[in-house]
């Protein structure tokens, strides 16, 4: 009898390590997550961050994309959208843009510009390559 009295005192004890191991464990689980969650992005101009409404900016292929027509605007420029062909059309000053989505090239003033990720629509909203708009409309971008 003496020894199933031990054999169950070790099986209890053996329960209680193994769900204080569990515990600890599932404590630890947050520090255990992987670095890929990412951050928000934000966009500053002029020291403003940009709202940019539905659309967030998002990383694509190692590029940071942001709602066209919110960094053209905040930039002082006039977007347009022409449904039929897919094609965007923005003005600002005498630089004159035109780009259809999912292409990977952009007319700039006559010359042809090439974004790394082609364009892309999200929410209703068309994503570029954010180098890309800062760059036609002579911004910097770090």
């Amino acid at each position: 009898m003496k020894h199933l009295k031990d054999y169950s005192a070790q099986k209890m004890l053996r329960g209680a390590v193994a769900a204080g191991l569990l515990a600890t464990s599932l404590q630890a689980l947050p520090l255990l997550q992987p670095a890929t969650a990412q951050r928000p992005i934000g966009v500053v101009l002029n020291g403003q961050v940009i709202n940019f409404g539905g659309a967030a900016p998002t990383q694509v292929g190692g590029r940071v994309l942001v709602p066209l027509r919110g960094v053209f605007e905040s930039l002082g420029a006039t977007v347009n959208y022409d449904a039929p062909t897919s094609t965007i059309f923005a003005t600002r000053d005498d630089t004159r843009m035109q780009l259809r989505l999912g292409s990977s090239e952009a007319s700039v003033n006559g010359q042809t510009r090439y974004l790394d990720v082609p364009a892309q629509a999200r929410n209703g909203r068309t994503l570029v390559p954010l180098r890309f708009v800062s760059e036609t409309l002579g911004a910097t971008v770090s």
